[in-house]
């Protein structure tokens, strides 16, 4: 029943930079990763801090690389000894023990003619979800190792027509935004934000039997303008234990 405090690690117009906190398998040591992104003579750099959890008082910068980190550097911890953080066109796995890392960059099924990808978790490993536009999603499972993407599973479209519950107040200007969090097993989580009246809801997709089912445990809230899409954060700490 002990706690840490840890200094803040303070960058130009920055209060919270992405960072993760990971456990080294072969040490059982816990680290601090963090990422500084700056912009210096129009090259955006990424400047990567760790601060070692009951070992020392202050972060320490151990690598800085150039890139495209002006669009998102977030981070996603899987367990294990890979760290992998996201950015446009790139997956960089960090190695959590020796504190250096490689470079992948994405392959093409992860852009045009697709409109967006999200990343998320399943079990121990990265996936990602590719958007179809009508033809609807596909999963892809990222190995460390080679750097290469292998596909998962392939889901239709999720919209009023198809698989969603529909209110009958609901017309068919309704809007839907999904937002891909874990894979449990055979179910792949996600949230679902309806506009209007930004509606939230949590659903479960089996990739068995290819139905959806919505999660009651969380009950469905409304959305305010103090509320973003995505505004439930997800973290899976066994194969089968998940956290909102």
């Amino acid at each position: 029943m002990q706690t840490l405090n840890v200094p803040k690690l303070l960058g130009p117009n920055l209060n919270c930079p992405p960072g993760a906190i990971v456990r080294v398998p072969c040490t059982g040591e816990f680290k601090l990763f963090a990422s500084l992104i700056q912009t210096q003579s129009e090259v955006c750099y990424s400047h990567w801090h760790v601060l070692r959890l009951g070992k020392d008082t202050s972060w320490t910068r151990f690598a800085s690389e150039a890139g495209d980190f002006e669009f998102s550097c977030s981070p996603i911890y899987c367990g294990g000894n890979d760290l992998y953080w996201i950015t446009q066109d790139h997956v960089i796995v960090m190695d959590v023990d020796k504190e250096t890392f490689r470079k992948f960059l994405f392959p093409e099924e992860h852009y045009y003619p697709w409109w967006w990808t999200e990343f998320f978790q399943i079990e121990n490993r990265l996936a990602s979800v590719v958007f179809l536009g009508a033809k609807g999603f596909r999963v892809h499972i990222f190995e460390a190792d080679s750097g290469k993407w292998s596909l998962h599973h392939e889901m239709g479209i999720f919209d009023d027509y198809y698989n969603y519950p529909r209110d009958d107040d609901v017309d068919d200007d309704v809007d839907f935004s999904e937002s891909f969090g874990v894979g449990i097993n055979q179910e792949v989580i996600f949230q679902v934000i309806i506009e209007p009246p930004l509606k939230a809801s949590l659903y479960s997709y089996n990739v068995k039997t290819l139905e959806p089912r919505e999660i009651d445990a969380i009950p469905e809230g409304l959305f305010d303008g103090a509320f973003e899409e995505g505004s439930f954060e997800v973290g899976l700490h066994t194969n089968s234990l998940v956290s909102w």
